[in-house]
């Protein structure tokens, strides 16, 4: 739980191990002088992991923190490895809500806080690393940015395949992790990569690897081998070299953090003394390390607080975490330390310039009196720890007040001289602006940033440069890093944020509620991050700016990067590097005359990922978006987004004609039968069917019938029929049906009598589907693009009726039923051609109701041969879906109800006469009106058929 207790974890040392890459000259060393500044106890809630259920972690930790993000883990109890922990990923007091794990490539689950214990020791999480199914996962230091972005973390973590054994006992080893989401989520295992033979020729392997901090290009953390616990190392995650932090002449060292220094970055920790006397004792001190020239170690004993015992030493102390104070080599760090009594203290220190330190430390809340806490880390004044209390391990994140001294700007500036700067910083210094600026000058700036400096523009900061070759901030130097929550102001020839050499480690965030209004040059080296959660663009006239960045650009989905275009230019983002697209993408067109024109957009030299989820523009050209591996193309059109979005409603308009017509084919073949039976049980009825839409133009179709039954026995007959087109007319050319594929159905009834009368029950099934060509309407000038899909139609009935012999040779028979009927679409795309640049894609469309039908049937015998028949009925829809015509391929194109305003009542008829030719021979014709469920669309519909029984 307390890293301190991981330190001073060592083994009684037979030998000094210095691995072979140590690289660090003789440090020359200094004792730092320590204040004690008394004892604070901070507001603030600990909280405790909940994973969705009701079950709470009982150990909850929080071990990183930069800017809005806070590193952690919790331990997994009843797990089958005994003591794993998995990562968490939050902000502050947001009561880590989200697992680490989702920032790793999508598909991952991470455990429950209580897991199910397993006798076949099956992990809990499918998360793998290398091939290796990971066990535990444990981060410690996050960097900048959000987890969609280019946040990167350093950590460590267990898997199933690489252990060790001591003692008898198979011990899962800790691995380092690099995690880096700008890079696409690519993952850096840092494991130290040497296997060392001592002066008595055993054999020290490397066992664990615990990645810290990491700070630029570096960084720093802990290894134990085989003889040897609590080892220091640097990685450099340009280079991939491993380098020894190891203090010489100490027993053992660690690395907990990295920050930047003046000339070169400062590592803290803690390192177990050889000779102890010559700090009072104290056999495990805290250290500041700094990287520059010969490298010195300034040592810190953790002061006895007030009322301690008389003769109370304090035996270890360790610095878990350093962050900047705000001003060039201050520092603010968080230590742990145990005192000769055996209590545990937590600690906020303050280093001055000199090297002098103040001492403040952290008591438990007032809701945990007496807990033990444990500091983690530090941002700014923002601590991070630990406390227990009642058996219980919460995370606790309170600020410390008056330890972070930025340089701020909270007045108005205005500066109208040219070649000015209102803030040149010092290497180190951080700075807070929370009014405005105002450069008015050529060449100027507001900011300059020189090299490890944090510049925060806060959400009411407002930096406005208008003058040429000026910049709101200029960046210059290493490990720069702006956090933009406010207004960055740049008019045309000017930068809102500029950077002129090709240093290191730049960082920018614009946060969710700032505004980058200008252009940008980042041209650093490959390791420049820029994460867009704003607005990333230029809002005034003249299209045609580029604006560079080198190394990662990414915006997230809160994120909307605009840019402009008019008839003969476009901005332009130039990423020498890679894009990681999200968000918006919101193009302002400049008045004038379009021709049909392709503009690059974004440019990348290593590659896309992912895409903008959101575009729109003021532009009334029709436009879209196209992307290729490297590569986003903004394609604009002479025709107009309005006039296509009419187009796709007169196809529409089309297309329900064509769908009243195959509802109503498919309908009226539910009538379908054959009722006269010779002496073997057979009944066949040949014959032809047209179908006619009213107010369409002229919408029909022909068909040939063919209808067989058998009578299973008086009382049951069953049947089937095919209904195959052989010609379909639409005059209008939207849709064009094919005659390949006949209507199918089957039917089962069974009679009381076969004279009519009494009751019977009918069940009906059929299914049919036609190929069709769609050719959109051109409206003005769009484009007839034209496409193949396929007309589905099934549906199934169920119909009661009794028949009533009323007078003589009259029969009248109620019906009763129920019917369920679905009519679509398949999705399709539109070919491409000289006149159709930009084809649409149509989504599926798909329409079905459920319907209750019923009405009167009524049947005359006038003479021994001829029989008059009809039946006039309602139908009432009960559920229906009336589909959704959606098309893309064009910006702005709006979906809309296929039939938004259905007809749900309707009426039907029908009336024929029969003709009895001779015994089993009869000719029958039929007319039929059926009710659309479409507005002012209905059906007409003839038959003609010869029946035989056999």
């Amino acid at each position: 739980m307390i890293s301190i207790f991981r330190f001073i974890r060592t083994k009684n040392f037979a030998l000094i191990f210095t691995p072979f890459f140590f690289t660090s000259a003789l440090a020359i060393d200094s004792n730092g002088t320590s204040t004690y500044a008394g004892s604070q106890q901070l507001t603030a809630t600990g909280f405790q992991y909940n994973s969705g259920t009701s079950t709470e972690s009982s150990i909850t930790t929080v071990t990183g923190i930069r800017d809005g993000t806070i590193t952690g883990n919790y331990s997994i109890t009843n797990d089958s490895y005994s003591g794993s922990t998995w990562g968490l990923l939050t902000s502050p007091s947001s009561n880590l809500s989200q697992s680490l794990v989702s920032i790793f490539p999508s598909g991952y689950t991470a455990p429950a806080a209580s897991a199910t214990a397993s006798t076949t020791t099956t992990p809990q999480s499918n998360l793998t690393i290398g091939g290796n199914q990971v066990i535990s996962l444990t981060p410690y230091g996050p960097a900048y940015g959000s987890a969609s972005g280019v946040l990167s973390v350093v950590g460590s973590y267990k898997d199933t395949v690489n252990t060790y054994t001591s003692a008898g006992k198979t011990i899962y080893a800790d691995q380092g992790f690099l995690y880096d989401a700008a890079l696409g989520g690519q993952f850096t295992k840092l494991t130290i990569p040497v296997s060392v033979t001592l002066v008595n020729n055993t054999s020290n392997f490397v066992q664990n690897t615990l990645a810290h901090s990491h700070y630029g290009n570096q960084v720093v953390g802990n290894y134990d081998t085989t003889l040897a616990n609590g080892n220091a190392f640097s990685y450099n995650t340009t280079t991939g070299i491993y380098t020894s932090l190891n203090k010489p002449g100490a027993l053992s060292t660690t690395a907990y953090g990295v920050y930047g220094g003046v000339s070169g970055n400062v590592v803290a920790g803690g390192y177990a003394n050889v000779v102890t006397s010559a700090l009072n004792g104290t056999g495990t001190v805290a250290y500041i390390y700094n990287q520059q020239g010969t490298g010195a170690y300034v040592t810190y004993v953790a002061p006895i607080p007030t009322g301690a015992p008389t003769g109370t030493t304090t035996v270890a102390t360790h610095f878990e975490g350093i962050t900047g104070a705000g001003a060039s080599k201050t520092y603010n760090l968080v230590a742990d330390s145990v005192d000769s009594n055996g209590n545990v203290h937590a600690w906020v220190v303050h280093v001055a310039a000199d090297g002098t330190s103040t001492w403040t430390e952290i008591t438990a809340p007032a809701s945990a009196p007496g807990a033990i806490v444990s500091a983690n880390s530090i941002y700014q004044n923002q601590f991070i720890g630990v406390y227990t209390y009642n058996g219980i391990v919460y995370a606790y994140d309170p600020t410390v007040p008056g330890i972070y001294t930025p340089t701020t700007n909270s007045a108005p500036l205005t500066n109208n001289s040219n070649s000015a700067t209102a803030y040149t910083l010092n290497n180190g210094d951080d700075f807070l602006n929370t009014s405005t600026i105002t450069m008015t000058g050529t060449n100027s700036q507001g900011v300059t940033a020189v090299g490890n400096n944090e510049v925060t523009n806060a959400a009411a900061g407002i930096i406005s440069v208008t003058g040429a070759g000026s910049a709101a901030i200029k960046i210059t130097g290493s490990n720069n890093t702006i956090l933009n929550y406010g207004t960055l102001n740049a008019a045309s020839g000017a930068y809102a944020i500029q950077q002129t050499d090709a240093s290191s480690g730049t960082t920018i965030i614009n946060e969710s509620t700032g505004v980058i209004n200008g252009q940008v040059s980042i041209t650093g080296d490959s390791t420049a991050r820029f994460e867009n959660q704003g607005y990333f663009g230029i809002t005034s006239s003249g299209a045609g700016v580029t604006h560079t960045v080198t190394g990662v650009f990414a915006q997230t989905s809160s994120g909307t990067f605009g840019l402009r275009v008019s008839p003969t230019s476009a901005d332009k983002l130039a990423i020498t590097g890679t894009a990681k697209l999200g968000g918006t993408l919101y193009v302002t067109g400049a008045s004038g005359t379009y021709s049909n024109t392709r503009y690059t957009l974004l440019s990348t030299t290593a590659g896309i990922s992912g895409s903008f989820a959101g575009y729109s523009t003021n532009l009334s050209n029709a436009t879209n978006l196209f992307y290729d591996a490297n590569n986003v193309y903004l394609n604009i059109y002479q025709f107009t987004t309005a006039n296509t979005q009419q187009s796709l409603v007169n196809t529409a308009n089309a297309l329900q004609g064509t769908f009243a017509l195959q509802n109503s084919v498919l309908v009226n073949s539910f009538s379908y039968d054959c009722n006269e039976f010779g002496e073997n049980g057979i009944c066949i009825s040949v014959g032809g069917r047209n179908t006619a839409i009213a107010n369409t133009n002229g919408l029909n179709n022909s068909s040939a019938l063919l209808i067989a039954a058998y009578r299973a026995s008086n009382n049951v007959r069953v049947g089937a029929y095919f209904d195959q087109n052989l010609s379909s007319s639409n005059p209008g050319g939207t849709v064009q049906l094919g005659n390949s594929t006949p209507l199918m159905g089957a039917f089962v009834a069974i009679a009381q009598r076969t004279d009519g009368t009494g009751a019977e029950a009918k069940f009906t099934a059929a299914y049919g589907q036609k190929n069709a060509t769609i050719t959109r309407q051109v409206v003005n000038n769009t484009e007839p693009g034209s496409g193949s899909s396929t007309l589905f139609s099934s549906g199934v009935q169920l119909v009661a009726k009794y028949g009533f012999a009323m007078m003589d040779k009259i029969i009248i028979a109620p019906y009763l039923g129920m019917r369920y009927t679905a009519n679509s679409m398949g999705g399709y795309t539109e070919g491409s051609s000289a006149s159709v640049t930009a084809p649409l894609t149509y989504q599926a469309l798909n329409t079905n109701a459920t319907t209750v039908v019923g009405g009167l049937g009524a049947s005359h015998q006038l003479t021994s041969k001829t029989t008059l028949f009809g039946s006039a009925g309602l139908e009432q829809d009960i559920s229906t879906s009336n589909g959704t015509y959606s098309a893309s391929g064009i910006n702005g194109l709006t979906p809309f109800g296929f039939n938004s305003n259905p007809v749900y009542t309707r009426a039907t008829a029908s009336l024929g006469a029969s003709y009895l030719l001779e015994k089993n021979q009869s000719v029958s014709i039929v007319g039929a009106y059926r009710q659309a469920a479409y507005q002012s669309l209905n059906s007409t519909t003839g038959m003609i058929y010869y029946t035989i029984g056999l």
